[in-house]
């Protein structure tokens, strides 16, 4: 077939036989190929989804600069049924938060609460091979460390110190202002 200009899922001959399981399974009448939006196809199989990849359509794999982000974005198929072995199970989650300020979030703590006590409801405990227990959980990156707010309270004691020396200064030079006045006075009188 090769390239059209229709906008129907017949866009590409190299579709694989999984879309078109995946396009039964789900009711998905038609499936959009937009080029100059960059949108692609994407191939599914029953437990991964691949994006795009090199020498697909819309992927600039080449004449990109250094450190430039590639895009791989792409459309996807919203159907009325679950897949199997994909949307169909529900898997709980590994880890939990490792930030502090989020799993006081998490768990609704104030800033007073212990948040270590809470990082052990996501621990793991297993056997290595050597058959020692081991269990793992989250370390907790503070943001906010003593450390931290030692460095602000610093910062706002500077600042004080600053405003501070510069209202003395210029107090000062007010008073200088007025003596220099009266010895002028003086000098004028004699």
């Amino acid at each position: 077939m090769g390239k059209r200009n229709s906008m129907f899922c017949d866009y590409q001959t190299s579709i694989s036989l999984h879309l078109w399981a995946l396009m039964k399974l789900v009711n998905v009448k038609a499936l959009y190929f937009v080029r100059h939006l960059g949108i692609n196809l994407v191939e599914l199989e029953l437990d991964c989804v691949y994006g795009a990849s090199a020498g697909t359509p819309c992927f600039r794999g080449y004449g990109r600069r250094n450190g430039e982000r590639r895009k791989k974005a792409v459309c996807e198929c919203i159907g009325e049924n679950e897949l199997p072995a994909l949307t169909d199970t529900e898997k709980t989650r590994m880890r939990g938060p490792k930030r502090a300020s989020k799993i006081r979030k998490l768990f609704n703590l104030s800033k007073e609460d212990d948040v270590w006590k809470y990082v052990n409801t996501y621990r793991r405990t297993f056997t290595t091979k050597s058959g020692k227990k081991v269990s793992k959980a989250q370390k907790i990156q503070w943001l906010v460390t003593p450390l931290t707010l030692q460095r602000k309270r610093d910062r706002i004691a500077e600042k004080k110190r600053i405003t501070k020396a510069e209202a003395e200064a210029a107090e000062y030079q007010k008073l200088l202002s007025m003596r220099l006045k009266e010895q002028r006075e003086r000098v004028v009188r004699i």
